[in-house]
């Protein structure tokens, strides 16, 4: 994973896997710099998201309402399961 932060920005780019951990590890990173006002998470070099993971990051992402955040490589697939989290892609896609 690589990291950009600045006060207040932060930009994940992710590796070949998205995991369950690497889930955790976003929540506990996106509470731990909070607030965020900009947030983009680029997962255009994943080749393997996990579902639970997908689980994991719409709860994180339900955390950073009123921030603006980017979803970047996410699959039909996996904007579903969002959907279905309560996630709607308008609001996420860039």
């Amino acid at each position: 994973m690589d990291v950009d932060a600045t006060p207040g920005v932060l930009q994940l780019q992710f590796d070949s896997r998205f995991t369950v951990a690497d889930a955790t590890r976003l929540r506990d990173s996106v509470l731990a710099l909070a607030p965020i006002a900009r947030l983009t998470l680029d997962f255009t070099r994943v080749r393997e998201l996990q579902d639970a993971a997908i689980a994991m990051l719409a709860a994180t992402l339900s955390l950073l309402r009123g921030s603006s955040v980017v979803l970047r490589g996410l699959t039909a697939h996996h904007w579903r399961l969002l959907r279905y989290f309560g996630i709607e892609q308008s609001a996420f896609a860039a």
